[in-house]
């Protein structure tokens, strides 16, 4: 068992390691796939799987989403999530 300690009392933000950088993660127990930016997956050097087109419902638009395959770290345990 690991302790996690969030950023806020808002929102369950974690201090984790990207691709063996320091970073910073949103916990979201609900969500089945995390988000990213794409300047994020270039500054972290993220391994990209797949490219989707993707409809975020109620806000209108379609954008790109990439499936990256490389864990965040938290407390030694790997999450994929993303």
């Amino acid at each position: 068992m690991i302790k996690i300690d969030s950023q806020t009392d808002k929102r369950l933000i974690v201090k984790g390691t990207l691709n063996n950088k320091d970073a910073y993660m949103l916990i979201d127990t609900g969500a089945t796939a995390g988000l990213i930016d794409k300047a994020i997956v270039k500054k972290y050097g993220l391994l990209i799987n797949k490219n989707h087109t993707v409809n975020l419902v109620g806000a209108g638009g379609k954008f790109t989403a990439y499936t990256c395959n490389t864990p965040f770290v938290i407390g030694g345990k790997q999450i994929y999530q993303f």
